[in-house]
């Protein structure tokens, strides 16, 4: 003997929503707006009213909370992106990225082959524009780091006044040089770490809110459910009323769900994020 499953066996807010929390939303929204009204003239109602609300105010405080932790999340990369590409893209206006100001500045004192610029720049540009973002951020705080090593090399040598010449000239434009662009180097470490860490961090909170914010989900599900029998039971008799406390159209034939943003990633390789949650 097959087994049949009774349609009415079936929380049908369930299965909708398993996919789309937004949906969640809209159908219990549209619902507990429609039951309220009816209340205001049908006092049998308000018992539906009663029952629905301590799952409707949950939905709403875990939803409205994991929405605006996506907000933040989506702010805090859009400042991490924001940054890569000062370090990497030509500006809009002209000039130079980042990395090429960098790059040239240190070519103008040492050519490619030069162990000083093989020190610094030992990968040359490909260490900053390839890899994870964690990456990059690192070797943007190691680039520093070398620089300021180098100045205080040659600062060093000048101090030890065995220098003359054309090298006591050229090592007092590099240190000329490096006084400046180690500390512009360090501190565009400091502002896009910081920023990375931001991003993280609301990373990490949107992670912790959609854990929340499932469990709300499903205890809707089962308000709307049991709502949905209290109705049949009201209106046995003229069972079409039940239909005017919902949106069918959300439940039955629910529209494609596909300009929500995606989930963030759990992954810290790249600055942006992707899953299929909406």
């Amino acid at each position: 003997m097959s087994e049949i499953i009774w349609h009415y066996l079936v929380n049908q807010f369930d299965n909708t929503t398993k996919e789309s929390r937004r949906l969640m939303d809209d159908i219990i929204t549209d619902h507990h707006s429609k039951v309220t009204g009816g209340a205001v003239t049908n006092p049998a109602l308000g018992a539906l009213v009663t029952a629905l609300q301590p799952a409707f105010t949950e939905w709403k405080t875990k939803y409205g909370g994991w929405k605006n932790a996506r907000a933040a999340y989506r702010s805090a990369t859009q400042a991490v992106e924001l940054l890569f590409e000062q370090l990497r893209q030509t500006p809009s206006g002209g000039g130079r990225s980042r990395v090429d100001a960098w790059e040239s500045q240190i070519a103008a004192h040492w050519a490619g082959h030069d162990p000083a610029y093989s020190f610094l720049l030992p990968r040359g540009r490909e260490a900053f524009t390839s890899g994870s973002v964690d990456e990059v951020v690192g070797e943007v705080q190691r680039l520093g780091q070398r620089l300021e090593t180098k100045r205080v090399e040659i600062a060093d040598a000048l101090d030890g006044g065995g220098l003359a010449g054309e090298a006591l000239t050229a090592a007092q434009e590099q240190l000329a040089m490096l006084e400046v662009l180690a500390p512009k180097v360090t501190a565009f470490h400091t502002q896009v770490s910081t920023a990375r860490t931001v991003q993280t961090q609301k990373e990490g909170l949107v992670d912790q809110l959609a854990g929340q914010v499932e469990p709300a989900r499903v205890a809707a599900a089962v308000a709307l459910y049991r709502n949905l029998g209290s109705l049949m039971a009201l209106f046995a008799t003229n069972p079409a009323e039940v239909e005017g406390f919902f949106d069918l159209t959300l439940i039955i034939e629910p529209a494609d769900d596909d300009d929500e943003e995606p989930e963030p990633s759990s992954s810290s390789s790249s600055s942006s994020s992707s899953s299929s949650q909406p």
